[in-house]
Formats: structure tokens, C-alpha cells, sequence
């Protein structure tokens, strides 16, 4: 009952037209999200259907390094596994992303000025950088969903 009363006031404070100019700016800010996980060499799963203002955004992560490397920093996903059961060599890892208007809150000093979903991007952007620099010869010769090629990685936990 007390979420339900909460959720109603805050309904009250900050009116229909308030939430509605809220969730068009996150979904505004997710168009940047879906840039960025591309950007770090990641494919959107099913992005060719992704509703346009989703607010949840999933991405193919072979082996698992960049959902580890971003847990680390903090960060939480859903893990994704057996995305193309039809298909063994496309990836078959990912993460799945939900975010509320409340990533875009500024996190002042702990952020340095920034918002949270700012922070996000800046290390997914930091992670990508670091897997491509840490990806060994050797765990290239294994496919990224093999045994062999996720232990080499450093991926999934």
C-alpha cells in the first residue's frame, strides 16, 4: 500500500505533463545509450525491432567481458544466454539494461557533475577500451562462446 501511495503522490507533485517531459528525455537520452553500446563494438539484440522510446536496451556481449568489467564498476545487468539458439556461431551473451528516469539524476560530487546514465556511458566506453586492449592472441583462436574462449577473456562470472 505504501508504494502505491507514494507513486500517487508523486503523480500529484509532479503531474502528468511532468512525467510525460521525463520519459520523453529518457528516452531521448537512450538513442545515446544504443550509440554508445555500438560505439564499445557491441550489437543491439533485435535492434531492427526495438520500439522507439524503450527504455531498456539489450546488447550482445561475447563472453560476457563488458557486463563484467561494467559489474565491477558498479553497474547492474540482466545476463543474457542462448540468444540465436538457431544459430551457434552468432554470440550467444549478452545483458539486458533497464533505466528509469532516475538515471538521469545528477550524481554531484560522486559523479564528478555528472548524471548517473553520463557515468554509465563513460565506462562503458572505459570497459571497451580495456577488453580490446586485454584480448590475448590466444583467446582469439577460441570462438567467444566456447569454454576456452570465455575463461581466456575474463568473461561471464
Amino acid at each position: 500500500k505504501g508504494m502505491l501511495v507514494r507513486a500517487l503522490a508523486d503523480l500529484l507533485l509532479v503531474g502528468v505533463d511532468g512525467y510525460t517531459r521525463i520519459y520523453r528525455e529518457l528516452a531521448e537520452q537512450m538513442r545515446r545509450v544504443e550509440a554508445a553500446v555500438e560505439a564499445a563494438g557491441l550489437a543491439v539484440v533485435h535492434r531492427s525491432h526495438r520500439a522507439a522510446g524503450s527504455s531498456v536496451i539489450s546488447a550482445e556481449d561475447p563472453a560476457g567481458v563488458l557486463m563484467r568489467k561494467l559489474k565491477r564498476r558498479g553497474h547492474s545487468f540482466a545476463s543474457l544466454f542462448n540468444l540465436y539458439p538457431s544459430d551457434p556461431a552468432r554470440c550467444q551473451y549478452g545483458w539486458s539494461l533497464s533505466l528509469t528516469p532516475y538515471a538521469l539524476r545528477d550524481l554531484g560530487g560522486a559523479g564528478g557533475g555528472a548524471t548517473a546514465l553520463e557515468v554509465f556511458l563513460r565506462d562503458l566506453g572505459r570497459a571497451a577500451a580495456e577488453a580490446r586492449a586485454a584480448d590475448s592472441r590466444l583467446a582469439t583462436l577460441f570462438s567467444a562462446n566456447s569454454l576456452p574462449g570465455i575463461l581466456l577473456r575474463g568473461g561471464t562470472e
